[in-house]
């Protein structure tokens, strides 16, 4: 058992190992695995995100690193430089993820995950815009980049600075 996991977490673990396990009686194995893995990654996620809620200053000390991205209470938006460093960090850890207004709603635009993670892993993305976000002390920012195939993406990403997850809530 890994040291920043819960026994909750282990449970969902375990539970998404079943729920794999039993795709491959399916004879649709590949469209059950697609919707499958998007379930279980948002519910890992959400378990994390609760687990580093309850118990966020020792995660960060198992973790052996601090997020240093200059933030939180203070109520100002974070700099590029700052932005970039929490995204690198959320992209590394699988802590990126989409609202379903983004999965769903958005779907038609044909904009991949993969091409998400491109877009955000590149260094020439910028920031367009910066505004609060409904949620006191947080921002969200709209991000311009590029997909894989170089044509122009925009990304509105909500930070949470304090846990380190970044919520991906419209792609266009």
């Amino acid at each position: 058992m890994a040291r920043s996991e819960t026994p909750s977490t282990i449970r969902l673990r375990i539970c998404a190992l079943r729920t794999i396990g039993s795709l491959f009686t399916s004879p649709n194995v590949i469209h059950h695995a697609v919707h499958v893995k998007k379930k279980l990654d948002f519910v890992l996620t959400t378990a994390i995100q609760s687990a580093l809620r309850y118990d966020q200053n020792q995660h960060l000390r198992n973790e052996g690193e601090q997020l240093n991205i200059m933030l939180s209470s203070k109520k100002k938006p974070l700099s590029p430089a700052g932005l970039r460093l929490l995204l690198e960090k959320a992209l590394d850890k699988g802590w990126v993820r989409e609202l379903p207004h983004s999965d769903v709603d958005r779907a038609y635009r044909n904009i991949s995950d993969d091409d998400i993670q491109h877009g955000l892993e590149l260094s020439s993305w910028v920031i367009e815009k910066t505004e609060s976000a409904r949620e006191v002390g947080l921002f969200k920012y709209t991000i311009r980049t590029a997909d894989i195939e170089g044509d122009e993406l925009h990304l509105v990403i909500l930070p949470f600075t304090a846990i380190g997850i970044v919520e991906i809530i419209t792609k266009y």
